[in-house]
């Protein structure tokens, strides 16, 4: 099994990764979960994939948790919620998933976290951006710092 250190070298190793780039149709973790599950839809272009690179992260890290792999941050965090696989945000700490809720619905986003500053989080995170463009879309790889205010879940890796 690894390690929250494995999980989140792998993470980082992906950083600077942008769809735009990639010079196959879809992404490269979208690619890989077309296969995994049998379902072509998710190597086409445009497919938000957050939830996918974390999917694939664990899956190269050969490391489970609760409700990966999954492709829709919703039902992945309805999953570790049945499984007791939740934690208190306040008890966030590196290797774990965050989920994110923008906008006071459902989960709209997933990444890793990398470390718990108390009144933010640092976490890598897959299809965001770098800097003020769409968060749930941006298209790449990168780390970001971000408000607990977002945070909707937090679920510890087995």
């Amino acid at each position: 099994m690894a390690t929250a250190e494995d999980v989140i070298s792998i993470a980082l190793g992906e950083v600077g990764y942008s769809r735009y780039n990639d010079p196959r149709t879809g992404t490269k973790y979208g690619r890989w979960y077309a296969q995994l599950t049998g379902d072509s839809y998710y190597a086409q272009n445009d497919v938000p994939y957050c939830a996918i690179y974390v999917s694939w992260v664990f899956a190269q890290a050969n490391q489970t948790c609760a409700g990966l792999p999954g492709a829709y941050c919703p039902d992945m965090l309805d999953q570790a919620e049945r499984a007791g696989a939740t934690i208190p945000v306040s008890q966030a700490r590196a290797g774990d998933l965050v989920y994110y809720d923008w906008n006071g619905g459902e989960s709209d986003h997933v990444g890793i976290v990398i470390a718990n500053h108390g009144s933010y989080l640092e976490a890598v995170e897959g299809n965001t951006s770098t800097g003020s463009g769409s968060q749930t879309n941006g298209g790449v790889v990168a780390r970001r710092k971000r408000s607990l205010d977002y945070v909707c879940g937090i679920v510890r890796p087995n």
